[in-house]
């Protein structure tokens, strides 16, 4: 079946807003997961789930619950990759060939979304732009969003250069954490003292 309007829209944004092809297909899944089978001709089961569900079907209480468990998850692993890996690997490929023409730099990008392309870029650089770079957790709220793409990218993508970067931008994160945090109990004793001096002032007059 082919893409829908919703789902060409959808995809347009996130290459206007520069999300990789990875995080798109994870972000579509999520989003249209009740349109996969639709689309796809099967649905997109994922590990998590499997392994939930083999949980869920093969759990039996017993003593020592804790190492049983771990077993369950292991098995559970085991079992998709035999049963529903190559699935949903293919049906992550038929995306990812389907999206990628809907990137501007696309040389088979169709010229009718042009202006929806660049719509959706502009109001992203305007959202950038309101987020004022002066206010201190606007700063921090980025640097975790940069970590925790630079984090995925490792795992699941094994891309080992991200590490370094993502150690950086950790220990800025702390960095940035522990000044905001003396910053205010700065201000927080700052407005105390203030609040001591008025009663005093009133009495002198």
């Amino acid at each position: 079946m082919r893409f829908k309007d919703n789902h060409i829209d959808f995809v347009i944004t996130a290459f206007a807003r520069f999300m990789k092809v990875p995080e798109i297909i994870d972000v579509f899944i999520d989003t249209f997961k009740d349109d996969i089978e639709e689309l796809f001709g099967r649905p997109y089961i994922g590990k998590s789930q499997y392994i939930q569900e083999y949980i869920a079907e093969n759990h039996n209480p017993v003593d020592g619950e804790d190492d049983y468990y771990d077993d369950l998850i292991v098995n559970g692993e085991d079992e998709y990759y035999m049963n529903a890996c190559s699935d949903d690997e293919e049906i992550r490929t038929n995306i990812a060939s389907r999206i990628r023409r809907f990137n501007i730099t696309h040389t088979q990008f169709p010229k009718k979304y042009r202006d929806k392309f660049y719509k959706a870029r502009r109001e992203y650089y305007n959202e950038l732009h309101s987020k004022s770079l002066d206010n201190p957790q606007n700063n921090i709220e980025e640097l975790e969003a940069l970590y925790r793409m630079a984090k995925k990218r490792i795992i699941e993508e094994d891309d080992l250069h991200q590490v370094p970067i993502a150690h950086q931008i950790l220990k800025t994160i702390i960095t940035a954490k522990k000044v905001l945090n003396e910053k205010e109990k700065a201000e927080e004793k700052l407005s105390q003292q203030k609040s001591l001096s008025k009663p005093q002032e009133a009495i002198s007059e």
